[in-house]
């Protein structure tokens, strides 16, 4: 499935810290091998995959500093992307940063 992304972007890149790491108008697509599904629920309790944040790969949040801590603490991810899906802000969670597209 394809997510619609719209609004602001940004990637955590290994070589930059937040807030310096933040790309304006890239989405990171799941495109069935990027994302990284985990437990989230610390994070985040709504707007998860099929409304189970503990195994996910998506939440709702505020402001895409959450995404940057999401992702710091997840093994796994090494990219985020933070915008709008289903009239909701949400953090979305990868492990590369394939299926990279300017938003």
């Amino acid at each position: 499935m394809r997510q619609v992304i719209m609004a602001l972007f940004g990637t955590v890149a290994s070589a930059q810290m937040y807030p310096d790491c933040v790309e304006n108008r890239v989405v990171f697509r799941h495109a069935g091998a990027h994302a990284v599904f985990v437990d989230l629920s610390s994070f985040g309790t709504s707007g998860c995959w099929q409304n189970d944040c503990k195994n996910t790969d998506k939440f709702n949040a505020d402001d895409k500093g959450i995404c940057a801590r999401a992702c710091s603490a997840m093994g796994d991810c090494t990219h985020w992307s933070f915008g709008e899906q289903e009239g909701a802000t949400k953090c979305f969670l990868r492990k590369s940063d394939g299926g990279r597209e300017e938003a």
